[in-house]
């Protein structure tokens, strides 16, 4: 996972743009926390079913 992560975060920093992720295993969602993503958001999706929304702003700032 990590391997495709860091090369999405390079192409959204190149582009100036955020990396947005959704996940619904809290584990995924830990892990992704770990490697700089911020967890910004939490949906219900049913009584024991949640859906965690992440998101990495980018580094670069392009002009």
């Amino acid at each position: 996972m990590r391997p495709l992560v860091e090369t999405a975060f390079e192409v959204a920093d190149e582009a100036g743009l955020p990396v947005i992720v959704s996940t619904d295993a809290k584990l995924k969602k830990e892990k992704y926390e770990h490697i700089g993503m911020k967890h910004v958001g939490t949906r219900t999706l049913g009584e024991k079913s949640f859906m965690y929304d992440l998101v990495r702003e980018n580094e670069i700032i392009n002009f």
